[in-house]
């Protein structure tokens, strides 16, 4: 589950997974995240592989609001079973309230699933995602590194 705020364009979110088979490492391209609505959602098959807690975010272009950038959410079941939550977290402040589900990037559920989340139509899916992102922090461009529970 991702969002942005900011002026429309390119913006990319890169994911770090590890294989947990070979220890090895690569990047999972979410592609071009449209700003505002609909959020996007999106799974995907690890056969394995978990999240390190690193991302690059590219091409994100402020619009001269309060905040800008993207928030994400990712929930994942792992090999044994156990299920886990990464939110976009940062340690860069923008000055003002930057996560999502206050303001100036307040929603609420009902809003959420109803503006944000049209493509959605399972009422637990809808759910998990709005888990999944309230509280998420924005994030700008570059390299952030999150600890992975």
């Amino acid at each position: 589950m991702r969002f942005r705020d900011g002026t429309p364009g390119n913006t990319t979110l890169f994911i770090e997974f590890r294989d947990t088979a070979t220890n090895t490492t690569g990047w999972l391209s979410v592609g071009t995240i449209p700003a505002y609505d609909p959020a996007v959602t999106q799974q995907y098959r690890l056969n394995g592989s978990v999240p390190t807690g690193r991302v690059f975010i590219s091409g994100v272009v402020t619009d001269g609001g309060a905040v800008d950038g993207i928030v994400f959410g990712l929930f994942w079941k792992d090999a044994v079973g156990s299920y886990h939550l990464l939110k976009s977290n940062s340690s860069t402040s923008y000055g003002s309230s930057d996560f999502y589900g206050m303001w100036p990037i307040g929603v609420s559920e009902t809003s959420f699933t109803s503006t944000y989340l049209p493509q959605v139509t399972d009422g637990f899916a809808r759910n998990q995602s709005y888990m999944s992102i309230a509280g998420a922090k924005m994030l700008n461009n570059g390299y952030h590194t999150m600890t992975v529970y």
